[in-house]
């Protein structure tokens, strides 16, 4: 059995953790509240392209070979994978996806 002085020691080491995982929060939480208060719900440059995209998924007539399509110059499959059920969970709310 431990005595009691040394289950206190054990808790003070694990503080100094603790206090670094708090402060390692801080700017992604400071970084939130910007993106919260400053970021505008509009569609930027070549994310209008992706529009119709979002509306032939969100209205059910999404084939599974457009996932493929090219966005501009590209083939963008896993950002796709993320923003088209972003978009309707959201309901094409740019401001998720930053």
């Amino acid at each position: 059995m431990q005595r009691p002085e040394e289950t206190d020691r054990s808790r003070f080491r694990a503080l100094p953790g603790w206090i670094a995982l708090a402060l390692a929060a801080v700017p992604p939480l400071l970084l939130a509240g910007v993106v919260r208060r400053f970021a505008l719900d509009m569609p930027i440059q070549d994310q209008w392209g992706f529009a119709h995209e979002i509306i032939a998924f969100v209205k059910g007539e999404y084939p599974p070979a457009m996932i493929f399509f090219p966005v501009g110059q590209h083939r963008v499959v896993l950002p796709k994978l993320v923003m088209l059920p972003l978009a309707a969970l959201t309901g094409w709310d740019v401001r998720a996806e930053i």
